[in-house]
């Protein structure tokens, strides 16, 4: 799994949501330093959210190791409808009561415009059963966001997704979990070497 490059936002710290924001030139930096790290690597597909920043990192990837993309719109980071655009500090100022039940019990949180913790939970659920169903058996990469990725690693490990703020998710980070039939294995998390 991979986290798209940094975006300008990512920088400003602002909360993307599904706001169709694009790479910046430090993200396709970062974006061709992970498809180095995949090369030699036999990977038979790449999955993909369809908002720009995703899409862009997954086909420099693409390119660079000459696999075949799949562009899927559930995998599209949560929607966070009025808190889009929004810093965390504007957060704690606007919505201080719903922005600390975000940190500590997110599920109870209910966002203006946006999605609920549990529907975006069962659009990630649903997505697994897609990619397991085309890429059992095989080496695939995941590109996505940082929300979900963290609910997407939770729900393959069998965890409570309540548990996604004690996860650090980078720009172009790698995470990597082997799947089981006796239980799935977390390889590696947030791994950023390849980075450096």
């Amino acid at each position: 799994m991979v986290r798209h490059g940094q975006t300008l936002w990512n920088l400003e710290g602002k909360t993307q949501g599904q706001c169709d924001i694009p790479l910046s030139d430090r993200g396709k930096q970062q974006a061709y330093a992970v498809a180095k790290a995949f090369k030699g690597c036999d990977i038979s597909h790449i999955f993909c959210s369809d908002l720009k920043r995703a899409r862009e990192t997954a086909e420099i990837i693409g390119e660079e190791i000459d696999a075949p993309i799949d562009f899927l719109p559930e995998l599209r980071e949560m929607n966070l409808g009025c808190w889009q655009g929004l810093t965390s500090q504007m957060l704690s100022t606007r919505y201080p009561k719903d922005y600390n039940l975000w940190r500590t019990d997110p599920g109870r949180v209910i966002i203006s415009g946006g999605e609920s913790l549990d529907s975006f939970r069962q659009r990630i659920r649903y997505c697994i059963e897609v990619i397991i169903s085309n890429g059992f058996g095989e080496d695939i990469i995941i590109v996505s966001h940082g929300l979900t990725l963290k609910v997407l690693t939770l729900e393959l490990l069998g965890m409570d997704i309540r548990h996604f703020n004690s996860i650090r998710m980078d720009n172009a980070s790698i995470t990597a979990v082997e799947l089981r039939e006796k239980g799935n294995i977390l390889v590696w998390l947030n791994d950023t070497c390849h980075l450096r």
